[in-house]
């Protein structure tokens, strides 16, 4: 049994990368992708550290859109950087309900999206997806999909000080309608 785990543990991180491209390509007529970011990074911080007990916790959450593929060449990356105080525990990590983001790319545009989140455990990752539309800047009027993926928390790690910080992927689809 435990040389299967290793075999579930891989499937279970790369089966979300593996899928997001067929989640966000949709129907052939769907319209145009505007904008593909398929491999970026999400570093979210917690202050204080997340522990087994629910708490107000100040977030900040980083993420680097990279190896953007655009309908504008210009645009290769973006950054978003979001900060909120949120209750969280161990237990309650996810995003879920509605925000809006605003990403950075590299040519100094913004695209200001408006989107709602549900969070799923799917084997070994807890993975949030995001749906919604651009509302402001470059891209407005596109339909708008970002999906988080990170590893389960250990709850080990919940003891004592907590968890101060997970990295996990982002990927992002904007599609014009």
């Amino acid at each position: 049994m435990s040389a299967r785990r290793p075999v579930a543990t891989l499937l279970a991180l790369l089966l979300p990368t593996l899928l997001t491209p067929l989640l966000l390509a949709g129907p052939a007529h769907a319209g145009v992708a505007d904008v593909t970011c398929p491999a970026g990074t999400d570093t979210v911080t917690y202050s204080p550290g997340v522990t087994l007990t629910p708490a107000s916790i100040a977030i900040t959450d980083t993420q680097n859109l990279g190896a953007c593929v655009s309908s504008d060449p210009t645009i290769t990356n973006g950054t978003t950087i979001t900060s909120f105080t949120a209750v969280r525990s161990c237990l309650n990590l996810g995003a879920a309900g509605a925000g809006n983001l605003t990403i950075t790319w590299n040519n100094a545009s913004t695209s200001t999206l408006s989107l709602n989140f549900v969070t799923n455990t799917i084997g070994g990752s807890v993975v949030s997806t995001g749906t919604g539309s651009v509302i402001a800047g470059k891209f407005a009027g596109d339909a708008a999909v970002i999906v988080y993926t990170g590893p389960v928390v250990n709850l080990l790690d919940c003891v004592g000080s907590g968890i101060t910080s997970r990295t996990g992927t982002v990927s992002l689809a904007l599609t014009s309608l």
